[in-house]
């Protein structure tokens, strides 16, 4: 933000002056009035705001944070890495005791394919029951043909004398 973050944010304060009809004056020429809002304004706060993050999160919980982003399945889990989730096991041993490393590094690998298999199975089935009749569908109506198409096997086992009795 102090290398290159000004120019964009005075843009942004010029715009919504712009909007709302307030007049802005020429900063470019009048070198104290920048000098004046970047470094003591805009530096000030970021200090301020840097220093608060600091004292609420120390280096541990940072870690702790970032290491748990990387479960995120954004992307195709893009950021998902292994030895920053096994790093995690440093903050909780009480709860990995004998499991081991080799394990614990097998499981975390199959859930993530286990999620994208998931996922890629609901993209598919999206885009069979996609089709221009179905753009005009309610939300919840596609959801519910989305249920009976991936959950297909499960409805083949019911006769279809319990459904006309359902309904």
């Amino acid at each position: 933000m102090r290398n290159e973050g000004w120019e964009e944010l005075i843009s942004k304060v010029i715009k919504i002056y712009n909007k709302h009809d307030i007049d802005v004056f020429d900063m470019h020429h009048i070198v104290f009035n920048l000098n004046h809002f970047k470094n003591n304004c805009l530096f000030s706060v970021l200090d301020l705001q840097l220093h608060e993050l600091n004292v609420t999160f120390g280096e541990e919980n940072i870690e702790f944070l970032q290491y748990v982003s990387s479960l995120s399945p954004a992307k195709s889990f893009a950021v998902f890495y292994v030895k920053k989730l096994l790093r995690m096991t440093e903050f909780y041993p009480n709860d990995f005791t004998g499991v081991p490393d080799v394990a614990l590094h097998h499981q975390l690998r199959n859930y993530v394919t286990n999620q994208l298999q998931r996922l890629n199975v609901c993209f598919s089935a999206m885009k069979v029951l996609k089709s221009n009749l179905c753009n005009k569908m309610s939300d919840q109506l596609i959801n519910n043909r989305l249920v009976t198409y991936i959950k297909r096997d499960v409805l083949l086992t019911i006769s279809n004398d319990v459904i006309f009795a359902h309904f």
